[in-house]
C-alpha cells in the first residue's frame, strides 16, 4: 500500500472535494431516526465555496417526511451520498470514518479504509477487524452453492432453508445468501457435488 493515496493528517481547513487548504463551510448531519441512510451515523464534511453545490443547505437542514408515524424519509440524502462519492478517497475517508462516529459508523484505522476502497487492503487485515476478508466472501460464494454438505431444510408451512452441519447458511434455494458465512474458508470437509447430483431436502415439522 505504499503507493496509495495517503490519509490526510491535519485536515484543518481542508476541503473535503478538493483536499486543498481553504476557507470551509461544515457541514453536519445528526440524525438518529428509522428511516435515514445516516441512523446511527453522525459526521460532517467540509466544502470550500469552489466546491460548494447549489443547494447542499437544503440537503442537510430538511425536514423528514413521517411515514406511517415511525419512519422517517429525507429525500436528499441521495444528494449527499452522490455529492460525497466524488471526494477523492482521502476526502471520502474524512466523510465517512474518521469525523464519524456512532453505531453504524466506520471507526478503522484511516490508511486501512483506504486500503479497503481501493481493494488492496490485505485478507487478515480484514479479519482482524472482526470484518469478512474477500477471500472469505469467495470462498463461501464459491463452495456452499456445490458443496456436498448443503442440503435444504423444508418446514410444514412451505417456508425453506439452507444450511450445512457446520454453521453455513444460504438461501431458500441452497445458493449462498445475503449473509457471509465464513466457515467456507479453508473448511477441511467440502466436497463438490458430482456432476448431476441433487441437493438433499429434508423436511421438518415446526
Amino acid at each position: 500500500m505504499s503507493n496509495s493515496p495517503r490519509a490526510i493528517e491535519d485536515f484543518k481547513d481542508i476541503c473535503f472535494k478538493c483536499l486543498a487548504k481553504k476557507i470551509t463551510t461544515k457541514y453536519s448531519l445528526y440524525r438518529s431516526n428509522y428511516g435515514s441512510s445516516f441512523d446511527n451515523n453522525y459526521t460532517y464534511m467540509q466544502i470550500c465555496d469552489e466546491c460548494k453545490p447549489k443547494d447542499i443547505e437544503k440537503w442537510f437542514d430538511e425536514d423528514p417526511e413521517l411515514i406511517d408515524g415511525w419512519c422517517e424519509d429525507y429525500k436528499y440524502e441521495d444528494n449527499i451520498i452522490e455529492f460525497v462519492n466524488t471526494f477523492p478517497v482521502e476526502g471520502q475517508e474524512l466523510f465517512w470514518n474518521r469525523c464519524a462516529y456512532g453505531a453504524c459508523a466506520d471507526t478503522i484505522e484511516s490508511q486501512d479504509w483506504i486500503g479497503m476502497q481501493l481493494g488492496i487492503l490485505p485478507d487478515e487485515v480484514y479479519e482482524d477487524y472482526g470484518m469478512y476478508s474477500p477471500r472469505q466472501i469467495k470462498a463461501y460464494k464459491e463452495r456452499f452453492p456445490v458443496c456436498k454438505n448443503t442440503y435444504i431444510t423444508e418446514y410444514e408451512d412451505g417456508s425453506r432453508g439452507s444450511s450445512c452441519p457446520y454453521g453455513a447458511f444460504g438461501d431458500e434455494n441452497g445458493a449462498d445468501g445475503l449473509n457471509i458465512s465464513s466457515e467456507c474458508y479453508e473448511c477441511s470437509r467440502f466436497q463438490e457435488r458430482g456432476c448431476g447430483e441433487q441437493i438433499n431436502i429434508v423436511y421438518k415439522s415446526q
